[in-house]
């Protein structure tokens, strides 16, 4: 069984991994050592490939094991990246949230468009906490209405973004502590305009707590500290969307517990189309 840290390793922003500047790859240089990549029209055609992911994430859990393609772990999108413009790599395997952040702040990408597989959406809870089955509960009412369906095109339309609005917290009642990455677009982070909780899991638990009147305590966490906030007791559930790739190593845990799928993403390939035109842009305003 992998160290349960890899479970809770999730999207790190690229900002963070140093990347927090316009990067222009030139290739020329390099171009005699380097194989020529290839573009890969379909995720049936990856045999001979080299495939970066990074390390125990959804890519590598899911191209594990093959054995006509190379695979190639890293630490962080950034790493990959990097990979894929000096041509270390054919193409990287990333979660769908995380592709389509790095296409609109990047040029010469681009994904192929059929995905690697598609899998659920859900969140850590603390194992045996009284909210787990509730939000559950909640998942199965909240799919059959027209917020849940304008909720999942937000998240089609890549609506949540830094400045995106989100509906108001009316929760009165009981408290429940939720933990959030402040770092984790989409996911979740914190709003540079107005210094509040934004991002599509956080919305998503503002119509749970709104529906059963729960006031929301926000505990800001990190990737390294996630375990620990669950394990102590700190929070009743953090807001990083966990795959459901991960559910029965997560199921092994004595602290921790997955939720049902409350929606579904896809991993995706990325690959270079234009190596003229790679820039991986400014990944976080304001950040130094």
């Amino acid at each position: 069984m992998k160290n349960m840290r890899n479970v809770f390793r999730r999207i790190i922003i690229l900002a963070v991994c140093s990347l927090l500047f316009v990067v222009t790859i030139s290739v020329v240089f390099f171009r005699g050592e380097m194989k020529n990549a290839e573009e890969i029209e379909s995720v049936d055609l990856l045999t001979g490939q080299r495939i970066g992911v990074i390390s125990a994430y959804e890519g590598d859990y899911l191209l594990t094991g093959r054995d006509d393609i190379t695979l190639l772990r890293y630490d962080s999108e950034a790493e990959c990246l990097l990979a894929l413009s000096y041509k270390q790599v054919d193409a990287i395997a990333v979660v769908e949230d995380m592709a389509e952040y790095i296409m609109m702040v990047s040029t010469g990408l681009k994904t192929v468009e059929e995905p690697i597989t598609y899998s659920g959406m859900a969140t850590l809870f603390m194992k045996d906490g009284k909210f787990e089955e509730d939000f559950n509960e909640f998942v199965k009412e909240f799919r059959k209405t027209d917020e849940y369906q304008k909720y999942i095109e937000k998240v089609k339309n890549d609506a949540y973004y830094d400045g995106s609005e989100i509906i108001e917290e009316t929760g009165t009642g009981e408290e429940i502590r939720l933990g959030y990455d402040e770092l984790y677009l989409p996911v979740s982070f914190t709003d540079t305009k107005t210094g509040k909780p934004n991002g599509s899991e956080v919305e998503m638990f503002i119509y749970y707590a709104n529906a059963r009147n729960y006031r929301i305590k926000w505990e800001k966490i990190t990737e390294a500290t996630t375990a620990q906030a669950i394990a102590s007791g700190t929070v009743d559930a953090v807001l990083i969307g966990y795959s459901d790739i991960y559910r029965e190593e997560t199921e092994m845990s004595t602290t921790v517990s997955m939720s049902d799928s409350y929606r579904e993403t896809a991993v995706v390939l990325i690959e270079v189309e234009d190596y003229d035109n790679l820039s991986f842009g400014s990944l976080m305003e304001g950040e130094e």
